[in-house]
């Protein structure tokens, strides 16, 4: 990777804290409506299905700060593709340092795709803020379409929400841990026609539902004839609401 000043390394478990104010940095930088927090970025490097050493990298200034990153994350062996899902992310002063970042992990992927003994297709993407326009641009000059956009809606909690009418045997039911598991199955059931969705593995989701910010006492759980099948999970982010203006909730997985 170029720029003789800047060491590329992978990351380890103990960066927390540098990726953090990374990522505030350039969340700053864009002026988006959301700030990351160190305990966020804790529990991502601590995802059951991340590789440290292979699947991540970030550059470093002489002085130890991080101004770039490369991250990778594989949905593999869960459905009828391959995929990879990479993120990356540079402050303005160093936005050259991400084309090197999204070279270093389509090369990457080629490594991991090639270890895999069938023919299923492999496919890379990623994700874009709408205000990154520049970065929006860097991947789109080496071959990355835009493929989909997704909408955040919102509903004022000043008008009563109506209490739901539910289907003969279905019962509406607060977050138990003890539908952990059939909570899985219809997530899985209810994304399986969901455009470029492939299930997470069992340990990821669960991993999942520790989320900073995720509120089971918030979530709900519909079930019939013993098992789930529907689910709202819920989560709230008090550091955002000055940045919003209000105080909020967001509905996490509707499934």
């Amino acid at each position: 990777m170029s720029d003789s000043n800047i060491v590329w390394r992978p990351l380890t478990a103990a960066d927390a804290a540098a990726l953090a104010r990374l990522h505030i940095a350039w969340e700053e930088e864009l002026d988006l409506p959301f700030r990351s927090t160190e305990e966020e970025l804790t529990h991502e490097l601590a995802d059951p299905d991340l590789d440290l050493a292979r699947d991540t990298r970030v550059a470093v200034t002489p002085d130890g700060s991080f101004v770039a990153s490369a991250w990778i994350s594989y949905t593999l062996r869960q459905g009828p593709k391959h995929r990879a899902f990479v993120m990356t992310t540079a402050l303005a002063d160093h936005a050259g340092l991400e084309l090197d970042a999204i070279k270093w992990a389509e090369d990457q992927t080629r490594v991991r795709f090639a270890e895999l003994d069938d023919d299923l297709p492999r496919v890379v993407r990623s994700f874009a803020e709408a205000a990154a326009v520049d970065q929006i641009r860097r991947y789109e000059s080496l071959g990355f379409v835009v493929a989909r956009h997704f909408v955040d809606m919102e509903r004022s909690l000043a008008v009563p929400v109506a209490p739901p009418t539910l289907p003969a045997g279905v019962e509406l039911v607060a977050w138990d841990d003890r539908w952990k598991r059939s909570a899985y199955e219809a997530q899985v059931a209810s994304f399986v026609n969901h455009w470029g969705s492939l299930p997470p593995s069992w340990d990821r989701w669960l991993h999942g539902l520790e989320w900073p910010g995720v509120r089971l006492d918030l979530s709900h759980l519909a079930v019939a004839d013993g098992e789930v099948v529907a689910l709202a999970s819920n989560g709230v982010y008090p550091q955002d609401w000055k940045l919003r203006n209000r105080s909020e909730g967001w509905i996490e997985t509707l499934g």
